[in-house]
């Protein structure tokens, strides 16, 4: 009987990876000036920088609104965010926005690294995102290394960061 118990929740441990896996599957590629509302979709900055991003289903078309980045951790990437935080239930009311790190480590997963390439990279992203909304603040939440990142970033542009989250940083 113990056994049978096992199997069975090994088998629902089974369902629910490979359901959370589907989830992470790419996201229909839409550039954010022309999104639906209440969808993720995957897009690319100019120079090339990928995320994912979600628009509130109460979002319309000029309106001001917040901007929210999610910053992965060590050697993941884009999907992270919204694997972790669901679209629409997180920061419902927010443009929030989750690209990969800004340095390849060349193994499918990246990391923000601590130099001024890594921090203009970011930062030309963000200029994109508020020419395409009118932005009224931006939030940046990082996660470990990500969380790093994030504190790195507001001080390099204080007048472009209304708030900063770090979560599992370390010291």
């Amino acid at each position: 009987m113990w056994a049978m118990c096992s199997l069975a929740r090994l088998l629902v441990l089974a369902f629910a990876s490979v359901a959370n896996l589907a989830s992470l599957a790419a996201q229909d590629e839409k550039a954010p000036n022309s999104a639906t509302t209440g969808k993720v979709y995957e897009w690319q900055s100019k120079e090339g920088l990928r995320y994912q991003y979600y628009l509130p289903k109460s979002y319309e078309e000029g309106a001001a609104i917040t901007l929210t980045f999610v910053l992965h951790g060590s050697n993941l990437d884009r999907r992270w965010g919204f694997a972790n935080h669901k679209a629409g239930s997180f920061r419902a009311q927010d443009l929030v926005v989750c690209p990969d790190g800004t340095t390849s480590n060349g193994n499918g997963g990246f990391n923000s690294l601590q130099s001024r390439k890594d921090l203009e990279r970011l930062h030309a992203l963000h200029e994109e995102l508020k020419a395409a909304f009118n932005v009224r603040a931006t939030l940046l939440y990082g996660h470990s290394q990500g969380s790093f990142f994030s504190f790195l970033y507001a001080g390099a542009y204080p007048e472009d960061v209304q708030g900063v989250v770090g979560q599992a940083s370390g010291v």
